[in-house]
């Protein structure tokens, strides 16, 4: 049995073992990042100033940043974060999940997060920013824009080239920048055009904030970002506050660890696995969300 067992190539049993493990992994992560299945209070967000403590909103309103990817809705999940918000940002499993909810024109699972965060970020948040308003009439909207087109353009091209997602096809009609770059800023321009023009036509364009990540030098003065922020969300801000807060946050720039050579190569494999077992992944969560829901 044992001589048996030895003459199993050794390349089969590392392949299985690891494909074992990543779908082992994969679902307790899909297990982790289901809110009802642990306590809001165990998710980790960047610890907040005292000064920012002190100033807390009593019922702070529902925000959502529903600028398209590439436009800085990691910075300002990160800013909302380091003011108290429960942040929800984009994560591989359940983004994808709420992506296929929303093609399915099911916006449970959008409403039920929304019972477990205050802050949300990214696409697919930014498709729903309609059912959104009308859910909740005092949430503040936050569009996320480049300084111009064809940064955005550029961003969005390194960006489409080592991710693949079948959300890049149904938001913008293509899965890669690259060769369809008419295309991708046709989707840019009528998101931003139809943001604008929901909420002027709503007579509701104090809850929309328009925000260019880059539109200013990091040399001017730091503290108006925050205070262009601060004041948008209603909240009382001092000298000492805006001290502790430091510098705005620029997330994923062009160093970020994602750009050494081996990081991208384990983020392209990431990458692929996930795109290969995104059905299967999103099938389990529907089956988890049924179950923690008691429909099961």
């Amino acid at each position: 049995m044992r001589i048996h067992m030895l003459r199993w190539p050794v390349k089969k049993r590392h392949l299985i073992f690891v494909v074992a493990f990543v779908l082992t992994w994969l679902v307790l992560r899909a297990a982790f990042e289901y809110p009802d299945l642990r306590d809001a209070s165990h998710d980790q967000f960047i610890p907040f100033p005292p000064a920012v403590q002190s100033t807390r909103l009593k019922q702070r309103p529902k925000v959502f940043v529903i600028g398209l990817s590439k436009t800085g809705t990691t910075s300002l999940g990160d800013a909302l974060s380091r003011l108290s918000f429960r942040r929800l940002g984009w994560q591989d499993i359940r983004s994808r999940f709420l992506y296929r909810s929303y093609l399915n024109h099911n916006l449970a699972p959008f409403i039920s997060l929304t019972e477990s965060y205050d802050a949300f970020e990214d696409v697919p948040w930014a498709l729903v920013y309609e059912d959104m308003a009308e859910l909740y009439s005092d949430a503040k909207f936050i569009l996320t824009l480049r300084k111009n087109e064809q940064a955005w353009l550029r961003s969005i091209t390194e960006h489409t080239a080592r991710r693949k997602w079948i959300g890049h096809d149904g938001i913008y009609g293509a899965s890669q920048a690259k060769n369809h770059e008419e295309a991708y800023l046709k989707a840019y321009k009528s998101h931003t055009a139809s943001v604008r023009g929901y909420f002027a036509n709503q007579g509701n364009e104090t809850r929309l904030l328009e925000w260019v990540i880059d539109g200013k030098d990091s040399k001017d003065d730091n503290e108006k970002p925050w205070e262009d922020l601060l004041r948008f969300l209603d909240m009382e801000y001092s000298e000492e506050m805006m001290s502790e807060l430091g510098e705005f946050p620029w997330s994923n720039r062009s160093d970020s660890w994602r750009d050494s050579r081996i990081s991208k190569m384990v983020w392209q494999i990431w990458d692929q696995v996930m795109f290969q077992l995104e059905g299967v992944l999103s099938g389990g969560l529907q089956l988890l969300t049924w179950v923690t829901n008691g429909a099961i």
